[in-house]
């Protein structure tokens, strides 16, 4: 039975629906409200996901033009380094230069892995640790 044929027995005179035809309609109703529900999440996670592949490509477009930025960047700085000193003595300043902030970087990052690495969870022991105090309560 229908919500329309539902209407049209208590429109009519008709006498009401019973229980059962009542829960079958809710429950038919109920199973397509859900139905409704997923369709309408996939919809929208199928639009998040294109947005964020968009956002993704354009960071990545960004990105590759931070480093030609960089690039022209240093290559300012050599080029400013070479009123002093010669080029070629200004072309190993700017790259030592580059190389003492990447060795920097690195250092930190390593500092960040390890104390990180500390931190780690281990499921095994909290599960062992579980295990411990269920067994410590049958036991009491």
């Amino acid at each position: 039975m229908s919500v329309e044929d539902a209407k049209e027995s208590l429109n009519s005179g008709n006498s009401r629906p019973s229980l059962g035809e009542l829960v079958g309609l809710v429950s038919k109703q109920t199973s397509a409200l859900i139905r409704g529900e997923i369709t309408l999440a996939k919809a929208k996670a199928a639009a998040a996901g294109k947005q964020f592949g968009v956002g993704a490509g354009l960071v990545v477009v960004a990105l590759v033009l931070v480093f030609y930025f960089l690039e022209r960047l240093f290559r300012a700085a050599e080029y400013a380094f070479g009123l002093l000193v010669p080029m070629w003595a200004a072309a190993l300043i700017v790259a030592g230069i580059l190389l003492l902030i990447i060795l920097i970087l690195l250092f930190v990052a390593l500092a960040s892995f390890k104390k990180g690495k500390t931190q780690t969870p281990n499921p095994g022991q909290g599960i062992s640790m579980d295990v411990e105090a269920v067994k410590k309560g049958l036991n009491k």
